[in-house]
């Protein structure tokens, strides 16, 4: 009897003792695991801290010497494009005279260490005004909206996608303490909202934000969302109203013809936008 319980405690040591071993190396390995990852987070936030934020710049400050702007990526082209059914009408004397605003993207590294080959991915949207109404029927839903007092919103309410454009940043250094200014697109009001969309930040070999799949359907991050005026003061006059939404533009597409093509949209595109308008 004393033999069976010495040989059951003997067994029962040696099963603790390797079930000990076990967990002291697991423990060993997650450690090791911890402190390799502790370490590459540290590398990774030393070697800089970048900062990305957009802005408009007036077409006036753009030409002092003080503020530099790199206009590589700009996309001047779209000052020329044409007017189509659903876009603000702006003729071409005022496309000639009015003061352009300059769409930006600021990279600060304020980090105390440089930053290197940086890719900075981002993608343009463009939307137009989605129109239900015929044009003939336009003039009589306003004078019902004006005759109840309210602003004739119906008609400006919904947006519909026009085109998008990937746009990828490429510096190959930024010093500590420095910044860089990049322009993006020329605004004169010609687009009825443009949303600014943040896909990827890479430098020193790291990732530091990468949009995940899903974020392209449901929540995109938009680091510039700009209106044209008439959407935070809508028209009261129909006039204005029809030359906001594009009401008597030709019904065609839109053409980008001094430098590219819109490409045509695949099923994904076109679920894309769906999502987009149901976010709304």
């Amino acid at each position: 009897m004393i033999e069976c319980a010495m040989a059951f405690m003997t067994k029962h040591e040696i099963i603790l003792k390797y079930v000990s071993t076990i967990i002291a190396t697991s423990i060993a390995i997650l450690n090791i695991f911890l402190v390799r990852s502790v370490f590459k987070f540290n590398r990774k936030m030393g070697h800089s801290k970048l900062s990305i934020k957009t802005s408009l710049v007036n077409q006036k400050l753009a030409s002092n010497r003080k503020l530099p702007l790199d206009f590589t990526y700009n996309l001047d082209y779209l000052l020329f494009i044409n007017q189509i059914k659903g876009l603000p009408v702006i003729d071409y004397q005022e496309r000639t005279n009015m003061v352009k605003n300059f769409l930006t993207v600021n990279l600060d590294n304020k980090g105390e260490l440089p930053s290197t080959n940086i890719q900075v991915t981002l993608i343009l949207k463009a939307y137009r005004t989605r129109l239900r109404e015929e044009t003939n029927k336009l003039d009589s839903i306003i004078t019902n909206q004006q005759m109840k007092r309210r602003l004739p919103m119906s008609p400006i309410l919904e947006r519909k996608f026009l085109f998008q454009k990937k746009i990828i940043i490429k510096i190959p250094y930024i010093g500590a303490e420095e910044n860089k200014k990049f322009v993006i697109a020329p605004i004169i009001e010609q687009f009825r909202e443009t949303e600014l969309i943040l896909v990827k930040i890479k430098a020193n070999g790291h990732t530091y934000f990468k949009r995940r799949f899903f974020q392209s359907f449901f929540r995109p991050v938009i680091i510039n969302h700009h209106l044209h005026p008439f959407l935070e003061n809508p028209p009261s006059d129909s006039s204005d109203l029809k030359k906001f939404i594009g009401a008597e533009n030709p019904d065609q597409e839109l053409s980008l013809s001094f430098k590219e093509k819109i490409r045509k949209r695949r099923f994904s595109d076109w679920l894309l936008s769906l999502f987009a308008e149901w976010r709304r």
